[in-house]
């Protein structure tokens, strides 16, 4: 295990500084010149109107919304390098519609003025246009559309705004979507929870409950999540409720998707960013970040590339080593990504993805000590190592399209707990001791989808998935001092394995109604093998099983224009059991009470959901609103036993009744306000007694009221200049770290927030933040040390940080 510093150097410090000042001195006059616009690279085959103009969108990278439904008519193909105006006006042409660009990445459909004769004539101006709220193209369903015609819930964020709002990884989404939430434990150790599904802190052998994807790659399977910096992204999706139809066993909370921009084919382009800042009661923070796109062969092949240098200081202190600042942070990473046109009807591509995440020590403090202070005998020190290799290939045409890919990640994570006070107990005298838990993951994924043409009344897909992974787990409880003496070990590798095949029908009951229906034919295969060494014992055990059955879905949607909609769902999520395997060799199996089953079983969630989505007052204000009912049978959960070791338990059946609601309205078009909310009552139903588990606990980490409230404001300065300043608060409501409702468990309860200032021209930005400005000193998260269970934990949000960051486009 690595436990080198991530500390900065003052030279680390200061040159990210200095290059900020040289940027902010150069910018302005070398990018004063207004660009023309961009040449882009469209492939967009014939196909139904809307479509074609939702792929064009998607191309383009930009958002649309007006009156989309109303072109009708099939598209002529559109291949080559264009302008946006010029693309739009090639596939509208003939339509009976005109368009408006109120920006290079914003897009309106308008009817055009009668006795317009020709693409632009009579068309309104943006000037002339009210205020208008545009929705991203994302790919959720397996298709391309945009949430408002989506019949289940779905939000996405463009990589402009994550840019502008300086979101660097999911954590910072909780502020963005309703509903999102993660655990605390700190960087590279989070757990990820969506509209409430959580089975708790700790990450153990169970499944995830949500299922992270990098573009269409899932990358967690029963692993935290590895904080991927978000860097040169297009858009992060997030679908809410159980996915098993189109994404497989698990996710049964829902889905995270973080879709990377791909290679242009066309334009050399690239990125620089570089911030610095400085934490209240802790040390100062650099950022570095840069990105190239670069043509091999114009048209052809092009190569985009990422690499990024991130370092955080800590902000707690350990009176008892005389330490200050330990849980610093240090997260490297890049990506490399290719893309060539074979021809007129495929794009093949594939990459690289690395990033290495290496925190000093755990972020917790304890509450009987003055603020931000905590006294361990060990430091807890973790790293996370992600790397994937991917390739894919993608057909379409009159036939429909076809998308394939396959790809292989390797995950390695390793932690280390002060056991000193276990050790001791065990022992009957004071001494030091650790307990490090690493894991090595390796999975290959595969999937093939087939979609039918989006025209005509009925539209299908069909796929077919296969994974095989493997999880080698290897834990030790260690005395420190005497040649690192080892009280205990385990090695456990975990074998799993999944084949499906699904499909999706959609069809069209006259103008307003469609109905979607779908299934996935699951089989998952687990084998467990685990040796457990104590002093001379040794306890070896192997366990085989396997999962089979279906997950269905279905939703009706009414939709009379681009303006409303109104939908009902019904899916199912499932997850697979598994094996307990750890503790003491003299640890039985037979689930009496604070005893682990040796097998916990599989658990299933039922979603039933209505909503609608609504774009009034000319599509000023968009609302999304939903109503849903989780009923989740044989809870699955991860706990910790009394002696520290963490098992897997069935700790009965829960649901949560609950309300979401997401808004967005621009008043004019220098403001737009934007804010979520999420109001539930998650409950246990029904408690184990061998687990003892209470239902006045309600499910761990989540609050019955949470939503967020932001602000964004841009006005011109000069030709060349606009201010943007941002904003945005947070509130988090209170809930319990466990199942058990205990007062020193209780957490959340606070407000926190966002705000920054920046000064924008075409190809560069100058911006002040500040994070958590007010220095809300609520309580994130209660877990400390599962092996020292009497102490009361406090896990502090960052304190104030205050910085400068520079970007620069060229």
């Amino acid at each position: 295990m690595s436990t080198a510093s991530p500390y900065p150097s003052k030279v680390d410090r200061l040159g990210p500084a200095l290059l900020a000042l040289l940027l902010v001195a150069w910018a302005p006059t070398s990018f004063a010149k207004t660009a023309p616009p961009p040449s882009l690279a469209f492939y967009v085959p014939s196909k139904a109107l809307p479509d074609a103009l939702l792929e064009i969108a998607l191309q383009a990278r930009a958002s649309v919304g007006g009156e989309i439904s109303l072109c009708k008519g099939v598209s002529p193909p559109l291949m080559g390098r264009f302008t946006l105006r010029r693309a739009l006006n090639l596939t509208l042409r003939n339509s009976g519609c005109g368009f408006v660009l109120i920006d290079h990445t914003t897009i309106v459909i308008r009817k055009p003025a009668s006795g317009a004769r020709r693409p632009g004539q009579g068309e309104p101006q943006a000037k002339d246009l009210p205020p208008s709220v545009t929705e991203l193209v994302v790919t959720a369903g397996r298709r391309t559309d945009i949430p408002g015609r989506l019949p289940f819930s779905v939000s996405a964020l463009s990589g402009e705004a994550l840019r502008a709002r300086r979101d660097r990884d999911v954590a910072d989404l909780t502020g963005e979507v309703s509903g999102l939430t993660t655990t605390n434990l700190g960087p590279g150790r989070n757990k990820i929870f969506l509209r409430g599904v959580s089975d708790g802190a700790f990450t153990g052998v169970t499944q995830s409950t949500v299922g992270l994807y990098v573009d269409d790659v899932p990358v967690t399977y029963n692993a935290p999540d590895p904080d991927l910096k978000l860097v040169d992204i297009d858009r992060v999706e997030v679908i809410r409720g159980p996915q098993g139809t189109l994404y497989g066993i698990g996710s049964i909370g829902g889905i995270l998707r973080i879709v990377t921009n791909r290679p242009n084919l066309v334009a050399y382009s690239g990125s620089m960013v570089v911030e610095g800042s400085q934490t209240t009661e802790g040390g100062a923070n650099s950022a570095f970040e840069v990105v190239v796109n670069a043509p091999v062969i114009e048209g052809r092949i092009a190569l985009r590339g990422s690499a990024y240098k991130e370092r955080n200081s800590g902000y707690i202190d350990d009176v008892l080593a005389g330490r200050s600042h330990i849980n610093a942070v240090s997260r490297d990473g890049g990506r490399l990504a290719f893309l060539a046109k074979i021809d007129e009807n495929w794009l093949v591509g594939g990459g690289l993805t690395h990033q290495s995440l290496n925190s000093r020590d755990t972020q917790y403090a304890l509450a009987n000590l003055p603020r931000l202070q905590r006294a361990n005998r060990v430091a807890e020190p973790h790293d996370n190592d992600f790397d994937e290799a991917f390739v894919t290939a993608n057909g379409q045409g009159t036939w429909g399209s076809l998308a394939l890919s396959a790809a292989k990640l390797i995950h390695h994570f390793n932690s280390r707990y002060d056991a000193s006070a276990a050790a001791t107990v065990a022992l009957g005298q004071t001494t030091t001791a650790a307990f490090d838990d690493a894991k090595a993951v390796e999975i290959f994924t595969g999937e093939a989808v087939l979609s039918s043409p989006d025209q005509g009344r009925l539209r299908w897909l069909a796929g077919g998935f296969v994974s095989e992974g493997e999880t080698v787990t290897e834990t030790s409880l260690q005395i420190l001092g005497t040649g690192h003496l080892p009280l205990y070990g385990e090695r456990r590798a975990d074998r799993v394995g999944e084949t499906a095949l699904y499909g999706e029908l959609t069809y069209d009951f006259g103008r307003y109604f469609s109905v979607v229906a779908g299934a996935r034919l699951f089989r998952f295969d687990f084998d467990t093998i685990s040796n457990v060494t104590q002093s001379a014992a040794l306890r070896t055990f192997r366990g085989r099983d396997h999962a089979s059955g279906v997950s269905p879905k279905v939703s009706i949607r009414y939709q009379p224009s681009d303006h409303l909609m109104v939908y009902g769902q019904v899916s199912q999520g499932y997850r697979a059991g598994g094996y307990n395997t750890a503790g003491a060799t003299g640890q039985l199996f037979d689930g009496a009470p604070f005893r682990p089953d040796r097998e916990f079983e599989p658990d299933e969630l039922w979603n039933y959901e209505v909503g609608t989505k609504l774009a009034i007052w000319d599509d000023s204000l968009r609302l999304r609103v939903a109503g849903f009912y989780a009923d989740w049978k044989n809870v699955q959960s991860d706990q910790f036993l009394r002696s520290g070791f963490s098992y897997a338990v069935n700790v009965g059946d829960a649901t949560n009744l609950g309300l979401e609601v997401e808004a967005t309205w621009r008043p004019n078009a220098k403001l737009e306000l934007r804010a979520a909310a999420l109001a539930d009552s998650p409950e246990l139903r029904r408690g184990r007694p061998i687990f003892q588990s209470e239902r006045t606990g309600g499910l761990p980490g989540v609050p019955s009221v949470s939503g967020n409230i932001s602000a964004g404001y841009v006005t011109p300065l000069s030709h060349n200049l606009k201010l943007r300043l941002e904003g945005r608060a947070n509130y988090v409501g209170h809930s319990h770290l466990s199942f058990n409702a205990k007062s020193q468990d209780l957490m959340g309860g606070y407000v926190t927030g966002r705000l920054s200032a920046a000064l924008e021209a075409r190809n560069w930005s100058l911006t002040l933040f500040a994070d958590n400005p007010a220095d809300t000193r609520g309580n994130t998260f209660s877990f400390g040390d599962p092996f020292r269970r009497s102490d009361r934990y406090v896990t502090p949000l960052r304190p104030r940080t205050v910085g400068l960051r520079v970007s620069a486009d060229f």
